[in-house]
């Protein structure tokens, strides 16, 4: 025969033990009588379940979910670990919600593509522009295309802010870099 503990206070099964018998009333019922301690029972725990704990109501065992020491969150920024036993407080999630886009979030991934459409033609030190007087020729068509280039990206990263700014739809990042605008550089 054997004694499962639990937890005094949140009825969490503990451990099982071997029961002792119990001279006195096992003389006095004429029967085999075991000492039942405190915060325990002949009842055994059903087997164990990830993401719960066994819980001893007072007549019988029921799994509780379980997410102590789990980081759940309210949004992206504020977050909690979990420290008592139950199901995660409503509007409380285990999964980080995406960090809110914000206008600087486009800024960034334009002045990225800017930047790397630039380096990918050579013009690593200076824009472009700063040929359009050149009297090499190449370097001079090189100028206009990338100012009208810039003026396209600026154009469509404007509608974008406008868009964000007025609480429209605006497109996810991975959306807006896939129609920023490409440069088609003209060849002499």
């Amino acid at each position: 025969m054997q004694t499962f503990h639990y937890d005094g206070i949140t009825g969490e099964y503990l451990f099982a033990d071997k029961a002792f018998v119990d001279p006195l009333e096992s003389q006095k019922s004429g029967q085999t009588k075991f000492l039942l301690p405190r915060n325990a029972t002949f009842i055994a725990p059903p087997d164990e379940k990830s993401g719960y704990a066994r819980i001893w109501n007072g007549q019988n065992w029921e799994y509780i979910a379980d997410f102590r020491g789990v980081t759940v969150w309210k949004n992206h920024h504020e977050s909690m670990t979990v420290s008592a036993l139950g199901d995660i407080p409503a509007g409380w999630s285990v999964t980080r919600p995406e960090k809110p886009l914000s206008a600087s979030d486009y800024d960034r991934v334009l002045e990225q593509h800017i930047h790397d459409t630039r380096v990918a033609r050579g013009y690593t030190t200076r824009e472009p522009s700063c040929y359009l007087q050149s009297s090499v020729s190449r370097w001079k068509q090189d100028a206009l295309d990338w100012v009208a280039f810039v003026d396209e990206c600026m154009l469509y990263g404007l509608d974008i802010q406008n868009r964000y700014a007025s609480g429209e739809t605006v497109p996810t990042l991975e959306e807006f870099k896939a129609n920023l605008p490409q440069i088609v550089w003209q060849e002499d």
